[in-house]
């Protein structure tokens, strides 16, 4: 999170830490508009994956959101291992196994959100 500000703090952003699906926490379906609105101004957004919410073990990054009438599908990158992936919605909603060679983490467990900085430095 301070990385990221301190690295986008020029562009007027800032980034806030969210679990999703766990008390305190966004829902996926929250999560994900959020990315939504990120992606369509061209922010790419950090993610953990794991085997079950609250449970953060890689972590990837959301690239694009591509609408098909009602079907929306997610671009998933993973820098560690370099696999380029697309993922339907519904799997990402319905914590299905996600696209990746490594089957165990299943699950979005954190988003990663730009927010505008009220002032800039």
């Amino acid at each position: 999170e301070s990385l990221l500000g301190e690295a986008t703090r020029v562009l007027g952003l800032c980034w806030k830490e969210h679990d999703v699906d766990v008390a305190g926490g966004l829902s996926m379906a929250d999560a994900l508009t959020a990315a939504g609105e990120a992606l369509r101004r061209g922010i790419p957004v950090p993610c953990a994956v794991g085997p079950t919410a609250g449970a953060h073990s890689r972590h990837i990054v959301l690239l694009q959101l591509y609408v098909a009438g009602k079907n929306r599908a997610w671009q998933l990158y993973d820098p560690f291992s370099s696999e380029l992936l697309w993922a339907n919605e519904g799997d990402l909603l319905g914590k299905a196994e996600l696209p990746f060679a490594n089957k165990r983490d299943r699950c979005v467990t954190r988003v990663v959100l730009p927010q505008r900085l009220r002032t800039v430095f």
